[in-house]
């Protein structure tokens, strides 16, 4: 899904309560969120890592929830700058 950019779908699916953790290995829950933050979706990431709390048993899976949050308040603060403009005159 993801690959295909149905993103509400993808995390839908991934979220689905009938899925447990232990379904998912540890390769597969960085891949997921890698797959996200790549097609630019950085909020889907982050709304991953928040639910499905991920283990992070090393420094790559710190680095990618860092990596999330980063990409997040950067979006954000872009969206606040550009809102702010206003057309002079």
């Amino acid at each position: 899904m993801v690959d295909h950019e149905d993103f509400d779908e993808a995390i839908n699916m991934l979220l689905d309560p009938l899925i447990s953790g232990n379904h998912i290995t540890d390769s597969q829950h960085r891949s997921i969120i890698l797959a996200f933050l790549a097609q630019d979706k950085p909020k889907f990431a982050l709304q991953y890592v928040q639910i499905r709390q991920p283990p992070q048993k090393d420094l790559t899976d710190i680095q990618l929830h860092v990596r999330s949050l980063e990409v997040l308040s950067n979006y954000k603060f872009k969206k606040s700058c550009f809102a702010d403009r206003r057309p002079f005159g």
